[in-house]
């Protein structure tokens, strides 16, 4: 790929998190805790990410990055780092 398309899509997709980001609190605070939980929310977002982040390393990475071992290292990093945290901030 030419390196200024490489260059847009950087800063597309940095956009794209902010506008995300952005918005994230907002949807949060007009649907909990009248729609859904606080932990299904981030059961929703957790899981989604993943499997992007899980979509995007079998699509664009060349072979497999993470073995089994290394899957269960991150998956544990998420629980603890994302999941425990947040729910300690609800």
């Amino acid at each position: 790929m030419h390196k200024s398309r490489v260059k847009t899509w950087a800063h597309l997709s940095l956009l794209a998190a902010n506008i995300i980001y952005g918005i994230n609190y907002s949807v949060a605070k007009a649907v909990m805790p009248d729609h859904i939980k606080p932990f299904a929310l981030l059961s929703i977002r957790s899981i989604s990410a993943a499997a992007l982040f899980l979509d995007h390393q079998s699509v664009y990475a060349e072979g497999n990055l993470f073995n089994r071992k290394d899957l269960l290292f991150l998956f544990g990093c998420s629980f603890f780092g994302v999941v425990i945290i947040r729910l300690f901030f609800w």
